[in-house]
């Protein structure tokens, strides 16, 4: 994925890397690219200039300190529903595919959101630039979360699908059709 926090890193290492398996976008662009060192570099270049912006999150806590209020609580409980939700989409995605299931997973929070992980993980980093929302940073800090919707709604996402389309044509054209594509009952289409 394009970004990472230690919930999604810890979890991948357990699904994934500790098996050896490999993310089949990144599988697809080898194929595509047929290991081109210049075209792979490029694009790791690109997925780190992006963490850039997930970074202004963290500018208000430089500059200012602002006492806790009880909003920033609440701010801090939506923060760790963002993580908790994130966490139970990545286990829902992989307790299907564990499971050697055929077809589309529409398990739990999939059932909602064809990217469930990516809605909340908005979620927190949207939470995290509340938090500054007292700062005179307030605005770089929401550069995080644009970031992030901007990677996820426009990258990573559309990429994911194309992938999808061409594995189950048929089931994924109708889980498009009938699933939000990361916003829960609000974008409907792709």
């Amino acid at each position: 994925d394009w970004s990472s926090d230690v919930c999604s890193s810890d979890l991948l290492f357990w699904t994934r890397i500790r098996h050896s398996k490999k993310d089949p976008r990144y599988t697809e662009l080898e194929k595509k690219w047929g290991f081109s060192k210049l075209k792979t570099l490029g694009h790791f270049y690109l997925q780190a200039s992006l963490q850039i912006p997930l970074c202004f999150v963290l500018v208000p806590l430089f500059y200012e300190t602002t006492q806790m209020t009880s909003l920033h609580w609440i701010i801090s409980v939506v923060f760790l529903t963002g993580l908790l939700g994130q966490t139970l989409a990545d286990w829902q995605l992989f307790s299907f595919k564990r499971e050697n299931k055929e077809g589309v997973c529409r398990k739990g929070l999939w059932n909602f959101s064809r990217h469930p992980n990516y809605f909340f993980e908005w979620i927190m980093w949207s939470s995290l630039a509340m938090l500054s929302y007292q700062s005179n940073y307030f605005g770089i800090a929401l550069l995080s979360p644009l970031t992030i919707w901007v990677i996820t709604r426009y990258m990573t996402g559309p990429y994911t699908e194309k992938l999808s389309l061409i594995k189950r044509p048929v089931e994924f054209k109708k889980y498009q059709n009938d699933v939000p594509f990361i916003l829960p009952f609000i974008d409907k289409k792709k």
